[in-house]
Order: C-alpha cells, then structure tokens, then sequence
C-alpha cells in the first residue's frame, strides 16, 4: 500500500490514504457498511455533487441497496461521513477523482489509528501498492 500522508493541526490529525479505484456503487456500498459497523454510532453523510455548490445532506441512512440504488446515478465529487466511533467524533472523506480517502480524528483520539485502518476503512483502503 502507498505510504500514508499525516497532517497535524493543533486539535486534530489528518491521514490521507490511496483508496481504492471504486465505482460509485462500490463506494456507496463501502460508506454504508462503514457507517452500520456496531463501533459506529450517531453518522451522517454529505455529498458533495460535481459543479454544485450545494452539498445533499442524508439524515437518515436508508437500506444497503436502497441508498445504492438512490445515489449511484450522481456525479458525485465526494462522499463525507460524520461520526462518533467509541465515542470520539471522527470524519471520513472519500475523493472520487484522485481516490483519497481522507480520516480526521481529534489530537485526544481514545482508540489508535490502526484500529480504524483494520476495522472500519479496510474495504476501502488500495491495498496495491504503486509503482
């Protein structure tokens, strides 16, 4: 896998990672599984539309297949989920164009970041390392 980017502000950390070069039903499916994980509780999701100014806010978080099903048509730019995991707040971004994957958590994190990397973003992480 690409060597990871961390950026330190004074509250919070920032990895970038390679993602995985996913379709956009892919990416959807990787969210939801994401945000249904029994460590994650309280989400949200934004997207962020492709020359719109405008993100979509989903309150509430349909079926599987139903927000698949809803979603995978747009042109989406990217995907930002909001949400508490073992009760520190976190936020997960996904590009579409340059396959980022983007996890901000607070400077106070309880959990380690290898523990989101092996449990929570796994699927969508580039597991391929580039040449």
């Amino acid at each position: 896998m690409k060597e990871t980017t961390i950026i330190q502000a004074d509250d919070s950390y920032t990895y970038l990672y390679p993602a995985a070069d996913l379709s956009h039903e892919d990416m959807l499916g990787c969210v939801w599984d994401i945000l249904k994980d029994d460590d994650i509780s309280s989400h949200g999701v934004i997207l962020f539309l492709r020359n719109h100014y405008t993100p979509m806010e989903i309150p509430v978080l349909p079926s599987r297949d139903t927000f698949i099903s809803r979603y995978r048509s747009l042109d989406l730019s990217c995907i930002t989920t909001i949400m508490e995991y073992h009760g520190d707040p976190i936020m997960i971004t996904y590009r579409v164009d340059d396959h980022t994957l983007a996890v901000v958590i607070p400077a106070a994190f309880r959990e380690t970041i290898d523990d989101l990397e092996k449990n929570v973003i796994p699927d969508v992480l580039d597991h391929n390392p580039k040449n």
